[in-house]
């Protein structure tokens, strides 16, 4: 067993993604296909056919938007689209697709308007100055839309603002960067901020977004992407979206916030290490190790849940890679992943060289019992090298927290926070590279040990010893491999956290749970704890089925396998898709995860997010059942 070399996975991606877009036009050509140009004056009426149209004899962009409609594809050809009307926005169509049936479950039975680049070209979106605040894309209300292929550069009033119940909408392939003088501005938003009609199932994928931070340098309001609004009365209820395989880079307050509920959050690619300039006065800019990043601050990678702190927010957090977050100038908060509700699923995520925590659960207990970063699973992550980087003690009497551990924990009350850590693989983190799962330490802080109101166990630590990473180099910062086209690629992610065949590590990890009964050809599972698993039913339905499945699980044995039907997390009970059989208490593990990994291989699941043997193992890569067609 093996890991494949990372630059065959990649080329593959590319290579198939050509296929699919040729395959898309060749499906689409049979509807009604319309022309637009930098130049269009054309009439709706005349910008259509199957032959390319350019120039004037294609369509303004501004006529597709207020004229297309359910079925309509719309090929942009390639040069530079400038906007310069205030609080306007590049693509904002009038109209939505339809769905014959809901729920088109992976898009089928849709008939979505789709904006799209024409093959072998690049349609370039900008906004025409700083002077001017316009919308990338603006779904205000409409469902059913398609936007792929489009570069947007400089939009300062949102690179993309999905509010008003727009549901079903897939954004993908798309760039979203921001130059010099252009980075303050929103960034892309599913939900609006008074509450309903919500915006649900959408879908955003492969996309390269980068670079979102406050008109006030010192600031951190702004997030790169977010998932649903805190400022929503009632409560945020934007559910049911899911955004995987994104490459996101440089948030002023988060690379990923979310704040509603039922979401997926996979396979991204994310770093904000310092880049913001600016800050002065009475606010204190960290030190750094790095000189370069002197006078410069970011922020943290994800922030799931925030402010939604008494509900479960089942959310998916799975196969992330994130690197080199930073601390902010007012916030010494966690750098990789907080987990500020209960009811998240983290599992398989690669976390590194963060300044603050690797993962910290946040809140718990905060507002009395059952409130915050409680009653979540956190297992099979690796977490390397973070709570290093930068001098805590600049920030005065303040900001004094340190949360540099790999896993921080804390309780606000005293109170158990039922999380649960296990086979997480935990090395070279905090304060001398000891602190590896931890309370929450304060500057200079003390010994570390695991908090006894959460459930840890069977986790490596740096005590441990070397776990024989591939190439734990940590000297690129930008660490990705979705997007050639981006700054920095490299076909090889650097660090590379996946296992040697030497590793100690390998079948090292535990089971997750145990049957509570015996099951003789049975569908129904009951268990001690069925909160590790998904059953498919969460993210968007356009991603359901195409590049999200329900778990599939080991029972009694590692070759016992089956699929999840559904989870009742209520009862703790696990509908199988097949009858099996099992004993009481019959060990039980995760056998494939949600994009249809298997990451169990051998004896035992490995510690930590690379297992041994898996064919995508430590690198972030595409999906290799992506839909063939635009339906």
């Amino acid at each position: 067993m093996r890991t494949p070399p990372f630059g065959v996975t990649v080329t593959a991606f590319w290579i198939m993604f050509m296929v699919w877009i040729g395959l898309s036009l060749s499906s689409v050509a049979q509807a009604t296909t319309h022309w637009v140009s930098p130049t269009g004056t054309a009439s709706w009426a005349s910008c259509v056919g199957t032959t390319p149209l350019s120039g004037t004899a294609a369509c303004a962009l501004a006529t597709a938007n207020s004229s297309a409609a359910a079925g309509d594809t719309v090929y942009l050809r390639g040069g530079t689209y400038t906007f310069s009307t205030s609080l306007g926005a590049a693509i904002s169509p009038a109209n939505s697709g339809t769905c014959a049936t809901t729920p088109c479950t992976g898009g089928t039975g849709a008939t979505p308007i789709v904006f799209a680049a024409y093959t072998g070209e690049t349609p370039v979106l900008v906004q025409a100055s700083t002077a001017n605040a316009v919308i990338g894309i603006a779904l205000h209300g409409v469902n059913w839309i398609k936007v792929t292929g489009i570069t947007f550069q400089n939009f300062t009033y949102y690179l993309a603002f999905l509010d008003a119940g727009s549901s079903y909408n897939e954004i993908s392939y798309n760039s979203f960067t921001a130059a010099p003088g252009y980075e303050p501005g929103g960034g892309f938003i599913v939900g609006g901020f008074t509450g309903p009609p919500w915006s649900t199932h959408n879908w955003i994928h492969h996309n390269y977004i980068s670079k979102k931070q406050d008109s006030n340098p010192c600031g951190e309001a702004v997030d790169l992407v977010r998932l649903g609004n805190a400022e929503s009365n009632p409560y945020a209820a934007d559910n049911y979206n899911t955004l995987e395989n994104n490459y996101l880079e440089y948030g002023g307050h988060a690379t990923v916030e979310t704040f509603s509920k039922y979401l997926v959050v996979n396979n991204n690619i994310a770093h904000n290490e310092p880049w913001i300039s600016g800050c002065t006065g009475s606010v204190n800019i960290p030190t750094y190790d790095n000189t370069a990043y002197n006078g410069l601050y970011g922020h943290r990678n994800f922030s799931i849940a925030d402010t939604d702190s008494y509900d479960n927010a089942y959310t998916l957090v799975e196969g992330n890679r994130l690197g080199f977050a930073s601390v902010n100038p007012g916030n010494g908060g966690s750098s990789g992943i907080d987990l500020q509700a209960p009811g998240i699923l983290t599992r398989y995520n690669f976390v590194y060289g963060g300044m603050d925590s690797g993962i910290y659960f946040k809140y718990a207990q905060s507002y009395g019992n059952g409130t915050g970063g409680i009653n979540n699973r956190v297992y099979n992550n690796t977490l390397y090298a973070n709570g290093h980087g930068w001098n805590a003690g600049v920030y005065g009497t303040g900001n004094l927290a340190y949360n540099g551990e790999g896993i921080a924990q804390y309780s606000a009350t005293g109170a158990d926070t039922n999380n649960v850590v296990k086979n997480n693989l935990v090395y070279g983190n905090g304060y001398s590279g000891q602190w590896d799962i931890c309370y929450l330490g304060w500057y200079p802080g003390s010994n570390c040990s695991p908090s006894p109101l959460d459930t840890v166990s069977n986790n490596w630590f740096t005590s441990n010893g070397d776990p024989k990473f591939t190439n734990p180099d940590m000297s690129d910062p930008t660490s990705q491999n979705l997007v050639p086209t981006a700054h920095g690629y490299i076909s090889t992610p650097i660090p590379n956290l996946t296992l040697l065949s030497s590793s100690p590590a390998i079948d090292g990890g535990t089971y997750l749970t145990t049957a509570s009964s015996a099951g003789s050809s049975s569908t129904t599972l009951a268990v001690a704890d069925a909160a590790y698993f998904q059953d498919g039913s969460w993210g968007s339905d356009l991603a359901r089925g195409v590049t999200f499945f329900p778990d599939w699980i080991a029972i009694g044995t590692v070759t016992n396998t089956v699929q999840i039907g559904s989870v009742n997390y209520a009862t703790n009970t696990i509908t199988l898709a097949s009858p099996m059989n099992w004993s009481n208490g019959a060990h039980i593990w995760l056998y494939k995860k949600s994009d249809g990994t298997q990451v169990l291989y051998g004896s035992a699941p490995d510690y930590g997010a690379s297992e041994y043997g898996a064919t995508t193992s430590g690198n972030v890569v595409p999906p290799s059942n992506l839909q063939a067609t635009v339906n």
